[in-house]
């Protein structure tokens, strides 16, 4: 009898210490996937921002083009006129 409650006793302090074990366990994948997921939000905001930066960048790549055309038609024209003023 004593050695059936010894071992009882053993058995359910091993008990105790697997579901320890376990639950510190889940605590450990719990904190992981919880930064695994940070991680992941970080990455996609990294990448929208790199893409919005990118496309900005192209539109000021663009926008300057576009500005000088009216200008440079119209200087185009003075230059014409000019030369056809001084050509007659």
């Amino acid at each position: 009898m004593e050695v059936n409650s010894e071992a009882d006793r053993k058995l359910a302090e091993k008990d105790e210490e697997m579901e320890q074990i376990n639950k510190n366990s889940q605590r450990v994948m719990d904190s992981m996937l919880s930064m695994l997921n940070s991680v992941v939000r970080s990455r996609s905001n990294a990448v929208w921002i790199k893409k919005k930066i990118e496309g900005d960048m192209n539109g000021v790549k663009i926008e300057p083009k576009t500005r000088l055309l009216g200008p440079r038609n119209k200087l185009k024209d003075v230059h014409e006129q000019l030369r056809l003023g001084y050509g007659s």
